[in-house]
């Protein structure tokens, strides 16, 4: 299958977070890799599914704006102090691209619309997708700063977000300046 010809019309989000996908007879645990309004990347998911509406269950976390708390207090938080909501909603698949493995097993990367989702659900992604947005952008500002205090913050605030923190900061920056230059584009 193809990629289909869709502009992007919302921002999206790094979105790391494991997954439920329901085809028409399977129950998949995936990872998902981004979310906007109107859709999701997943990956990590088995090639032996072949339908093309799916039904998903995922959790999104209502993550605060880290620039407006104190910075002492965001040291002491971990990921489950933050309010989180699961959520079901179907999609339609737009795209798969079979992933290399290492392993006997292939896995899939796939972009899937979402549909069958309620206006709730809706508000809450692009409430997800701006907060991510703001949080980067805090993120960027502290490595200006280049203070110990701040080095240890950005990894805090990036484990939170979904970030890989045992990589080198220059990798993390470069991560997220590629996550923040995908958060522009429509």
């Amino acid at each position: 299958m193809g990629i289909l010809q869709n502009q992007r019309t919302c921002k999206r989000a790094p979105f790391y977070e494991s997954i439920f996908v329901l085809d028409d007879e399977n129950l998949f645990l995936a990872d998902s890799v981004n979310i906007s309004e109107t859709g999701i990347l997943i990956s990590n998911l088995r090639v032996t599914f072949s339908a093309k509406n799916l039904h998903f269950m995922f959790p999104l976390v209502d993550f605060p704006e880290f620039l407006f708390m104190d910075r002492e207090k965001i040291f002491l938080l971990h990921k489950s102090d933050f309010p989180c909501s699961i959520y079901r909603c179907q999609g339609e698949l737009r795209r798969k691209k079979i992933l290399n493995s290492a392993t006997s097993v292939n896995y899939l990367e796939v972009g899937v619309s979402l549909s069958g989702r309620s206006s709730n659900l809706v508000n809450k992604i692009k409430s997800y997708v701006e907060t991510f947005e703001k949080n980067i952008e805090f993120v960027l500002m502290l490595y200006q700063e280049e203070m110990e205090s701040s080095k240890e913050l950005i990894r805090i605030i990036l484990s939170h977000l979904g970030y890989d923190c045992t990589l080198k900061l220059s990798v993390l920056r470069s991560q997220i300046l590629h996550d923040y230059n995908s958060l522009l584009k429509l």
